[in-house]
């Protein structure tokens, strides 16, 4: 359950991750541009006193170097040290590098294996200072546009916009393992509730 008082994440509870609106905004957006290839990026922000809650308040883009594909991402590095660096500076050194985010175009809604392998290297990366990174999916498609007739008798038709089916689901490196976890060799990763914050 705890050690010294401490909550350990993915014990008793599934931790959380507020995600800031605008931040969720800018990765959907992210995703419609690049459809049907994936794209990814970094999430910024912090930790409550105890690490069980994140609070996602950034996000940095793939960058302009970075390779897209059908079924992978490779971000171009430099460009999002340099933009943690300054958004890190910027936020009076509060906000650091908490994790990252990719989509899955008209994929599933959860971590492929090398998902789960990278998540679990950042986790061992001794510079990232992030014993529990944070990954978030976005998987789906863009909204359809979609021309219907206006009525029965079929006079002008018009467009219309069916919503995005885009969806959000984040994962966690966890300390112990519970019912929520998945597990990468020793590495334990824990399905983790999302909440947007205004």
């Amino acid at each position: 359950m705890s050690k010294a008082g401490r909550v350990v994440p993915g014990t008793d509870h599934v931790p959380l991750v507020w995600i800031a609106r605008d931040v969720i905004a800018t990765i959907h957006r992210d995703a419609e541009r690049t459809f049907p290839r994936e794209t990814g990026g970094v999430l910024l922000g912090y930790a409550d006193a105890t690490s069980t809650e994140l609070v996602v308040t950034a996000s940095v883009g793939p960058g302009p170097l970075a390779r897209h594909s059908r079924w992978a991402f490779v971000p171009d590095h430099k460009y999002q040290e340099e933009q943690v660096a300054k958004m890190y500076i910027g936020s009076g050194r509060i906000w650091t590098y908490l994790g990252d985010w990719h989509s899955h175009p008209d994929g599933p809604l959860c971590m492929s294996t090398a998902d789960r392998r990278t998540l679990a290297r950042i986790a061992r990366f001794g510079e990232a200072r992030l014993p529990w990174p944070v990954m978030a999916v976005i998987a789906g498609r863009p909204a359809r546009r979609t021309i219907e007739p206006r009525s029965a008798a079929g006079s002008a038709d018009e467009t219309v916009v069916r919503s995005a089916e885009w969806q959000i689901s984040t994962w966690r490196v966890s300390a112990t393992p519970s019912v929520w976890t998945a597990r990468i060799g020793r590495v334990a990763l824990v399905l983790c509730s999302l909440r947007e914050l205004d």
